[in-house]
């Protein structure tokens, strides 16, 4: 797709191109900056095109008047694995030591300290395999001094309490689309007034939520290649994929990718990519962050078809006696109160098993919001098989839950409860006075609902995981959507107030519980002698 600006049609009469520099900053790079990581570790990084386009340019072109640079600042939009890190710490570098800019400020820029750090690491892996480099550089715990200029590279992130006071020379701002807001951009942005010729050096992939300071710079940088807007100090470099291509077509993988062959193997993106077909999270994230298209951050999810596989005929009797884990997720009046059992594969049967008990009040059962739901919640509770229940008045009946918890309790080996903090002071006192077993809270953040959202994911694809048709949960799971933050974290939503989704909530609470019991226990085998031990 976009590219870059056509350079032929800048403006002589304003700008001249300093070959001399251009080929001194590719000159810099390739004899003095080493690849850090994988088989070429140690190498000397040799630039590809695109790259040397872009820094040629980025330090070639300069204004007549005063003979300093015309551009101000770069957006380079790319997918990840194209070797964008180094490649930036090498521009940063070239800043840094040959700018000779007194008291140059310049900033790595990034979204959490966790990533800043990141980054930091590999700037300091490049100073490190460069004797040169330590020669002139002074190390520090977040900042790189340059003693000759009186001038320095710190870390910083938009986690910072003050990030004001800046006089910034260079910066770089990494993975823009990550920022938590626009604050830290401004703020660089704004600061760079009284320097002759600042670089703001911004690098990117796409993201999710077009009403970010990202998505605006995106869409300002294709007006510019296309000439809708003139901006002389802005530098664009565009790569992305046709988003109405198959995400297998080569050559847009070629297109989004300028580093293929180098920073990423094409049997790489075609392995990712047939693993992304049958895994709707997985599909979307692979046209984001390896064909560098904008997604909106909440899909649909579990498909009715690859449910429907997972359907075996089995009653609740069927169960009576086994080991289960047990969920709740409350509502007050509206929604669901939503029970889930949750079965381990034992000896005779190598899958799991779940089912699901359900509460709604009757009032909310036959208002003509629930219209989406066909109006059938009336049917659904005269089947017994489907385990609803249908309340009098206008809120959750609790005591008629506890009623039927504790009949669960008497029918099924309970190993553990897992539950929502909402509404849950009441429900948790008198649930643990009916259950003899462990009670856990389990957080509502994306953080914690990610793993477990993703197994489940991975149990109905790979059909580990038996349902009974029970009808509520069905509906639930065919109004399942998720949201996908910047770090491909997952959470169960509903696309719309009158979709329930309490009965997958649930389940997948309970499978959340599982694996987290499960991962414990087998690191408590590694140290006592019962599993695999390594020091």
């Amino acid at each position: 797709m976009s590219y870059t600006i056509d350079f032929s049609k800048i403006d002589t009469s304003k700008y001249f191109y300093d070959e001399v520099e251009a080929n001194r900053a590719i000159r810099f790079i390739e004899k003095y900056v080493k690849i850090v990581d994988g088989k070429k570790a140690g190498q000397p990084l040799i630039l590809l095109p695109w790259q040397k386009e872009l820094v040629s340019n980025l330090f070639g072109w300069k204004k007549i008047t005063d003979g300093y640079r015309k551009f101000q600042q770069v957006f380079l939009f790319i997918p990840r694995k194209n070797g964008k890190t180094v490649f930036a710490s090498a521009v940063s570098l070239y800043v840094l030591l040959l700018d000779n800019e007194e008291f140059g400020q310049c900033y790595f820029a990034a979204a959490d300290k966790e990533q800043a750090r990141l980054s930091f690491d590999i700037v300091k892996a490049i100073i490190d395999k460069q004797p040169k480099f330590d020669k002139v550089l002074k190390i520090y715990l977040n900042s790189i001094k340059y003693q000759k200029t009186n001038s320095f590279f710190k870390v910083i992130s938009s986690e910072a309490k003050t990030k004001h006071g800046f006089n910034t020379h260079f910066a770089l701002i990494d993975e823009l689309h990550a920022h938590p807001n626009d604050e830290l951009y401004q703020v660089l942005t704004t600061s760079i007034g009284a320097r002759i010729q600042p670089i703001i050096f911004t690098i990117t992939t796409a993201g999710t939520n077009r009403n970010h300071i990202c998505y605006e710079l995106y869409t300002y940088s294709k007006k510019i290649i296309e000439g809708v807007i003139e901006d002389d100090t802005f530098l664009p470099f565009i790569f992305e994929g046709n988003p109405e291509l198959p995400i297998d077509d080569i050559d847009n993988l070629k297109l989004a990718n300028p580093s293929l062959g180098y920073g990423v193997t094409l049997d790489y993106l075609l392995n990712a990519c047939n693993k992304a077909k049958n895994i709707p999270t997985q599909y979307s994230a692979f046209r984001q962050l390896h064909l560098n298209i904008w997604e909106d951050n909440i899909h649909s999810f579990i498909k009715t078809k690859n449910w429907n596989d997972c359907k075996v005929e089995y009653t609740n009797n069927d169960l009576l006696g086994d080991e289960c884990y047990l969920s709740y997720d409350l509502s007050s009046n509206k929604d669901l109160t939503s029970i889930n059992l949750l079965f381990p594969p034992t000896e005779k049967r190598n899958k799991f098993r779940t089912l699901s008990f359900n509460f709604l009040p009757m009032d909310s059962a036959v208002e003509k919001q629930n219209i989406s739901a066909g109006r059938v919640f009336l049917n659904w509770a005269e089947d017994e098989s489907n385990n609803l229940f249908l309340t009098m008045g206008k809120t959750t009946d609790f005591d008629f839950v506890l009623e039927k918890i504790d009949e669960i309790n008497n029918l099924y080996n309970i190993k553990k409860v897992t539950y929502d903090r909402f509404l849950s002071n009441y429900m948790s006192q008198e649930v643990s006075k009916i259950i003899d077993a462990p009670m856990k809270e389990f957080n509502q953040n994306i953080k914690t609902f990610s793993p477990a959202t993703k197994e489940f994911e991975t149990m109905v694809l790979n059909k580990t995981i038996e349902h009974n048709d029970n009808k509520v949960l069905s509906w639930c799971i065919s109004n399942l959507k998720i949201f996908q933050d910047n770090h491909e974290n997952i959470k169960p939503v509903k696309g719309k107030s009158s979709d329930k989704i309490d009965a997958v909530v649930a389940l997948i609470m309970n499978i959340g519980q599982y694996i987290e019991d499960l991962t414990n226990e087998e690191e408590s085998n590694e140290y006592n002698g019962d599993g695999f031990f390594m020091l």
